[in-house]
């Protein structure tokens, strides 16, 4: 009696233990501190908010957020300062023209609060998305309003402040304390404002690897500190990263709840020798981020750096477990060409089911806590040519994520 007894035991346990297994790899794979972003680019407000009023607005906000939450995505990237410009309520920068098809007219309604309460409603997390230094791309016409704080710089084509590219673009100089001063300032105002869950940052740092953009400051910079050890490449790395760090401060000193990420490159090279953008150290050492996005934007058989290669290598320059590291996913290539990939270039034509790979990658990976795809009309407002490729992904995604 007493061996039947401990022999059904010893089967219990057995079972029990197979039920904690099962239990646990579900609580891992419907993690619910997964990150499961999607941007919303200022091509993409153009549809939901040009020329609305409140009214127009915040129906339109609330159907794509409805959209958003279809797929079971909880984080909602916004970008709310394109062209150092604002949509929402500032007194440092004029309302952006996305809005209103001119920069600094009046607007009678506050686009970022409605855009907050519509996404905390449905239980979506907000990160405000700021260009940190673009004014203007090239070949935009729009008209730089007089209220920009940039704008006498650039009437006196003060090279210190800012950039003016041939081709058309003006930014801040990153070298500028001025300039990196205003743009704290508007980090500080939209963290003092609004209640967002984050502020992110896009890839978009030094705009030309040109040595005469900066010659004045950087001349400036080694008279006054008679370092001469610091290179162009290193003071331009110095830059960026000071402005990071202010900003960093600035945030958790308003509010230590406020996260800061940045979405860089997802090309890790790219980052360090054109746009001077310091990622290892920023994965590397406390007081820059709490989270990185890097823009892996790669087919599997990408030939110049394929997907799995790339994650490998932002996985090998993570260094604190602190720092949360969420992969930038491009659902703007589906069934398309991609020519950077030489050989590959046909993957995304042939293949309709990348982008669900991918984000299963990125649940296998110890190293990884989520995604984002980028970006929302390519996935809720299709070309009649892509539709039936993007349903198809779409189908693969919504059977990962259902739980």
């Amino acid at each position: 009696m007493f061996k039947k007894i401990f022999i059904l035991f010893i089967i219990y346990i057995l079972l029990f233990q197979n039920v904690l297994v099962l239990f646990s790899e579900t609580i891992r794979t419907n993690n619910t501190n997964e990150f499961r972003g999607v941007w919303i680019s200022f091509l993409d407000l153009k549809s939901l908010a040009y020329q609305k009023n409140e009214q127009e607005f915040s129906s339109e906000i609330s159907k794509a957020f409805d959209n958003i939450k279809s797929l079971s995505l909880t984080d909602v990237i916004m970008q709310v300062r394109p062209f150092s410009d604002a949509i929402y309520k500032s007194s440092i920068f004029p309302t952006s023209h996305i809005l209103t098809g001119t920069q600094g007219a009046d607007l009678s309604y506050d686009p970022l609060e409605i855009i907050i309460t519509k996404a905390h409603e449905k239980n979506l997390k907000l990160h405000a998305w700021l260009n940190l230094y673009r004014i203007k791309n090239p070949g935009q016409n729009f008209k730089i309003s007089d209220s920009h704080p940039a704008k006498k710089w650039i009437d006196e084509n003060n090279t210190d402040e800012i950039i003016k590219l041939d081709n058309g673009g003006v930014y801040y100089n990153p070298g500028s304390i001025n300039a990196q001063d205003l743009i704290v300032s508007a980090v500080k105002e939209i963290v003092k404002n609004y209640d967002i869950d984050s502020i992110q940052f896009d890839d978009y740092f030094y705009p030309t690897t040109s040595s005469n953009i900066d010659k004045n400051l950087y001349d400036l910079y080694l008279k006054q500190t008679q370092d001469k050890s610091l290179s162009l490449k290193d003071w331009r790395l110095q830059n960026v990263n000071n402005l990071i760090k202010k900003i960093y401060k600035t945030t958790k000193e308003i509010n230590p709840n406020v996260l800061v990420g940045i979405s860089p490159n997802g090309n890790i090279k790219l980052n360090y020798d054109s746009m001077f953008a310091d990622v290892k150290k920023w994965l590397s050492e406390p007081g820059y981020v709490d989270y990185l996005l890097p823009q892996l934007y790669y087919g599997f058989n990408n030939q110049a750096l394929d997907f799995n290669k790339a994650l490998t290598q932002w996985a090998d320059i993570k260094k604190l477990d602190s720092i949360k590291l969420y992969l930038g996913l491009s659902f703007y290539k589906i069934n398309s060409i991609d020519k950077w990939a030489l050989l590959g270039q046909d993957e995304w034509i042939k293949n309709h089911d990348i982008i669900s790979k991918q984000i299963l990658s990125s649940k296998k990976s110890k190293y990884c806590d989520g995604f984002a795809l980028f970006r929302y009309d390519f996935i809720f407002n299709p070309s009649n040519e892509n539709k039936s490729a993007v349903e198809t992904e779409l189908s693969y995604i919504k059977s990962i994520l259902k739980n």
